[in-house]
């Protein structure tokens, strides 16, 4: 900047000098003349640009501060989080460990849903699920073992895979326990909603409902071959009426997509006063007619 001003100083001075000694051609003049206008052009150019860089670096400034103002509140709201997330890990831990005492107070554990299940065979239904974590789910809550249809069958097959058999094998151990041999075990089918189109699978299955309990059957005959006895088995079927996750449609073509969720069969682990009528061994009366 202040090389560019020193410029036309200087050729003014030079052009006053030249003109009060009355010598100068009148061509020369007008170079020294051309030669100021284009050092003020420069000048007032120079003078834009640094304007330009001033406000091009107040707006970085700006920006800048918008930026830590707003990594000052991510850094609150984290630690906002992060104190609610230590709050709720210390109320875990806490019930936690009341439960854990309760249940080494008691033989059973706290109530669930509206029925118990033996401390030992909840905690070996969970230790099953721990073991199989792509293929089960159990619900302490209700003593319940949710079976998942895609990893435990081929599409539109009643065959049940080998690593579903091997563990519902083992499923079948803890079920045996005496603790609950007379409990029954309801076993229960599930779908999406998509319709059954492909011929071969139609002919064996018509429709979801049919899908369901078939595969619900084949899985009641995995577990009575493993050893459940037949008595305490009970078999149905809900098709796609009875979703746990929201079935969807595909966007392109507008056909059904359904939810692998809702593709399941549960296996229910139920008192023997649940249910049923009391149940009556041998004999009976005579049957009034005959058919």
């Amino acid at each position: 900047m202040k090389k560019n001003l020193v410029i036309p100083v200087c050729m003014l001075l030079m052009i006053g000098m030249l003109t009060a000694s009355g010598c100068v051609p009148k061509a020369d003049l007008d170079k020294a003349l051309d030669l100021n206008r284009k050092c003020r052009a420069q000048l007032q150019a120079e003078m834009a640009k640094n304007q330009s860089r001033a406000l091009a670096e107040q707006q970085l400034q700006d920006q800048l501060a918008i930026a830590q103002a707003q990594a000052r509140k991510a850094e609150g709201d984290v630690a906002s989080i992060t104190a609610a997330r230590d709050d709720l890990q210390t109320r875990f831990t806490e019930l936690s460990g009341k439960f854990e005492d309760l249940l080494k107070k008691n033989d059973t554990p706290p109530p669930v849903g509206d029925f118990l299940l033996p401390v030992q065979v909840n905690k070996a239904l969970q230790a099953f699920a721990r073991a199989n974590p792509g293929l089960v789910e159990y619900d302490p809550r209700h003593g319940m073992v949710k079976i998942k249809s895609d990893l435990t069958f081929e599409l539109g097959s009643t065959t049940a895979k080998a690593s579903a058999v091997e563990a519902l094998t083992k499923l079948v151990t803890i079920i045996n326990d005496p603790a609950i041999a007379k409990y029954h075990v309801y076993i229960a089918g599930h779908t999406d909603n998509v319709p059954i189109t492909r011929p071969t699978t139609k002919k064996r299955h018509p429709d979801n409902w049919y899908l369901s309990v078939h595969r619900a059957v084949a899985i009641k005959k995995v577990m009575q071959k493993a050893g459940l006895a037949p008595v305490r088995i009970g078999v149905m079927g809900f098709g796609e009426y009875h979703p746990v996750a929201a079935n969807a449609v595909s966007t392109t073509t507008g056909k059904k997509r359904g939810n692998k969720l809702n593709r399941r069969v549960e296996i229910w682990i139920v008192p023997p006063d649940r249910f049923l009528t009391s149940s009556v061994s041998g004999g009976g009366a005579e049957p009034v007619d005959e058919k």
